[in-house]
């Protein structure tokens, strides 16, 4: 009998190590590459959110003095990319914050984040 137990105790620990770690980093895969038609806030799915917000961040506030009105729309647009992706970044965090497999992205959205804060915060206050 303990034989038996013991074989049925290794299989739910393998089944636990398998499926439960595949499905977890699924969901996580899931939510990441979620367009808005599948629910997410965000219109293309995170990639492609960052590979626009990330690069437009780092280039900065266009900053022409023949066209300062670009500097407002510039700001204006990165403050909607922002919003956009702190409502999905909480709503990923609060649910696969412990995961393993979500940390990667935790990190790559903490930075934009950072990067938002550093250029348009400061450029926001310099235009004032």
């Amino acid at each position: 009998a303990q034989e038996t137990i013991a074989l049925c105790e290794g299989a739910l620990d393998k089944y636990q190590e398998v499926v439960v770690a595949g499905r977890e980093k699924l969901a996580v895969q899931n939510a990441i590459n979620a367009k808005k038609a599948q629910g997410s806030v965000l219109e293309y799915g995170l990639k492609y959110h960052l590979d626009r917000m990330v690069p437009a961040l780092e280039k900065g506030i266009p900053g022409d003095p023949r066209f300062p009105e670009r500097d407002n729309e510039w700001i204006a647009a990165r403050e909607k990319e922002q919003k956009l992706l702190v409502e999905w970044f909480e709503g990923f965090r609060s649910n696969f914050g412990e995961s393993k497999h979500a940390q990667e992205t935790i990190a790559l959205c903490e930075g934009a984040l950072d990067k938002y804060q550093e250029v348009v915060v400061a450029g926001r206050e310099k235009l004032a």
